[in-house]
């Protein structure tokens, strides 16, 4: 396995804010701080005029067991008086100025979507508001293993992706494939040039040895991902920081894979620079 980055400035943050998901978050916090070699603080978001003080005191305690418990050293959790939960976070963020930001949900039940869609666009103003690495976990249906699937596009940032996969690649029994999607009318020099591309990937991400490789077809990029996805635990999908106009009306491929994929979702989102 390729060697952590190594840079004593390296800072993961994690927010904590749903006891469903602290010790997930908490997981992949201490990964990624392990790959890069950087240190692990945690944040819960309370409300600042008026909120519900035994709640707040119960969510701290909480996270401060799931810090003490999750096998890497966290200090106690910062608490974060905010009057939003994206408010908190980027509070958070600016006190800490992390290189990393890690959050995450789970999806709701069906009837209770307004939540769902309020908790999304919140992460959406978190992702504009701030430039470092990012990554939001979209929590699906439990799984037993760690198979990765990570779908690159030709003009992905390949920083984060490394990190990330090389943080995954850490749990045992954990596998990883680089998928790309090809046009379903591709020719086999298409698909050649797609493998060559993965292998250029793997190896720019330190991944060779590690990693296998697939070139999916599919007339919708979203389609042929979710297509490959069935039966893996993870998909690894990049967001961008700018929209078209097609991707407003429609979603964004890493928009339609979080909604509709049923494993866990992990968007990525490198630095600004």
């Amino acid at each position: 396995m390729a060697e952590g980055h190594t840079g004593a400035a390296s800072r993961v943050l994690v927010g904590l804010n749903n006891p469903a998901t602290m010790p997930q978050l908490l997981e992949i916090g201490s990964l990624l701080a392990a790959e890069v070699r950087g240190g692990l603080q945690a944040f819960c978001v309370v409300g600042r005029h008026g909120g519900d003080s035994s709640f707040a005191g119960r969510l701290l305690s909480l996270a401060a067991h799931h810090c003490a418990g999750c096998g890497a050293w966290v200090p106690e959790p910062m608490p974060v008086e905010a009057d939003s939960l994206q408010e908190g976070i980027l509070e958070a963020a600016g006190r800490v100025q992390p290189t990393h930001l890690v959050l995450g949900y789970s999806p709701h039940r069906e009837e209770d979507l307004q939540g769902e869609r309020a908790l999304t666009r919140a992460l959406q103003q978190v992702a504009r508001g701030y430039g470092g690495h990012l990554v939001i976990a979209h929590f699906g249906e439990a799984t037993r293993g760690h198979r990765v699937l990570a779908p690159v596009a030709a003009e992905a940032n390949l920083e984060l992706l490394g990190q990330l996969g090389r943080a995954l690649l850490r749990r045992e029994g954990a596998s990883l494939t680089l998928c790309h999607v090809v046009p379903e009318d591709a020719d086999t020099a298409r698909h050649h040039e797609a493998m060559a591309f993965l292998r250029s990937v793997a190896e720019q991400c330190g991944f060779l040895g590690e990693v296998s490789f697939r070139v999916a077809s599919s007339g919708d990029v979203a389609e042929g991902i979710l297509a490959a996805a069935w039966e893996f635990d993870a998909i690894i999908v990049g967001m961008t920081r700018t929209r078209s106009l097609t991707e407003r009306l429609l979603g964004s491929i890493s928009d339609q894979v979080a909604t509709w994929a049923r494993c866990t979702t992990y968007l990525i989102r490198a630095r600004k620079g």
